[in-house]
């Protein structure tokens, strides 16, 4: 797009002076225009420009925004994932496990009174 530069500027390849018209790039131009260093020799070719560069944005906004919904989403799975791992960790250790068969042998022997003990007793008076 052709600006007409409303100022000097100097730069490192080249000095633009006040009154000079230039092509330059659509995003360029519009920078320039919107700074107030230069001015559109054709205002439609600026407002055509505007309008397309403020469709690309919209377009990388929206992209951007779908992605970050993917990778959200991706996150959610994961942390579900080792949620529901910990769920079955915690299910492990609080669900009672079953008894051995041994061991409630023992038991039931500790419960019943030992008759030895006190037919023991009842032989010795002292």
């Amino acid at each position: 797009m052709k600006v007409k530069f409303n100022m000097s500027l100097c730069g490192g390849k080249e000095d633009l002076h006040a009154g000079n018209i230039r092509d330059v790039s659509d995003e360029e131009a519009i920078s320039l225009i919107d700074a107030g260093i230069a001015t559109a020799v054709n205002k439609k070719d600026y407002e055509s420009a505007k309008e397309r560069i403020l469709v690309k944005e919209q377009e990388q906004v929206e992209k951007e925004q779908k992605l970050q919904a993917i990778m959200y989403e991706d996150e959610l799975k994961a942390e579900k994932e080792r949620l529901l791992l910990r769920i079955e960790e915690i299910d492990a250790i609080l669900t009672p496990k079953e008894a051995d068969p041994s061991k409630k042998d023992n038991k039931e022997k500790d419960s019943q009174p030992n008759l030895s003990d006190e037919s023991n007793k009842e032989k010795d008076p002292q």
